[in-house]
């Protein structure tokens, strides 16, 4: 069946992610560190265990887990009131994470300066939230794709939206990749089949596997060249980033 609908994936794909959270955190550990003199890398690595540690004791951690909200996006993620209890959870929790994140860093890495925590934690948040932008290519591509294919989205976010029809969101639902429900939820919201649609993506496990075990074809975006971590899905083709995407689905036909 001719290839019509697209599906992508947001963090790494369209926009990035964990690389504007690490420059954030090296930035302002650099910061930190030229002021009280310590290693930069130390408070870094010293956030990074507070987070996760905490993170995955919080009341809303399975849920998290479970749509693909990770610790780091939890310090800056825009978690809104909402009637729904788990996305209510995370309101709530929310700023008391970040503040006690900030904390156990500061305290680990030797420091214990009254207001650095909150002053990090409010700054890490607002900073990080204003970066959110796509990758400097992704609208010319998504240009390039939508004349002749339909595309979608599994999250919402950067400006890109009008690019999209339908737009998936995974806290909306509940659930997340590579869940069965949320594919089959956007094929049936986009009124598409499986074997006309291919979801391009990032992660192996979320946006490969979860795609082609729903009967979707599946394009890795893969800039570090790693293999594929199941051998029975190396023939799923692989882009370097989005602008090698057009060419791959050429070679699909």
């Amino acid at each position: 069946m001719t290839l019509t609908r697209l599906l992508f994936d947001l963090d790494e794909t369209l926009a990035p992610d964990d690389t504007l959270d690490r420059a954030l955190f090296d930035e302002l550990a650099g910061e930190v560190g030229a002021r009280y003199g310590i290693a930069p890398a130390r408070l870094v690595a010293a956030l990074d265990g507070a987070a996760t540690s905490l993170w995955d004791r919080g009341e809303a951690a399975a849920y998290a887990m479970r749509i693909g909200i990770s610790p780091w996006e939890g310090l800056w993620g825009p978690f809104e009131a909402s009637d729904d209890p788990m996305l209510a959870a995370l309101h709530r929790f929310a700023p008391t994470y970040r503040l006690e994140a900030w904390t156990a860093a500061l305290a680990e890495s030797g420091l214990a300066v009254d207001g650095l925590a909150e002053t990090l934690a409010a700054r890490f948040a607002v900073e990080r939230h204003a970066q959110q932008a796509p990758y400097p290519w992704s609208r010319e591509v998504l240009e390039l794709l939508r004349a002749r294919y339909r595309l979608g989205l599994k999250l919402a976010g950067t400006g890109l939206a009008a690019f999209f029809d339908p737009l998936v969101i995974s806290g909306d639902l509940g659930v997340g990749k590579p869940e069965p429900a949320i594919f089959a939820h956007a094929l049936a919201r986009a009124a598409a089949s499986p074997s006309e649609t291919v979801m391009i993506g990032d992660s192996w496990h979320r946006d490969v596997a979860g795609a082609v075990s729903a009967g979707l074809q599946a394009i890795w975006i893969n800039p570090s060249g790693a293999r594929p971590p199941a051998q029975h899905l190396s023939a799923v083709p692989v882009a370097a980033d989005l602008r090698d995407v057009p060419g791959v689905l050429r070679a699909l036909g």
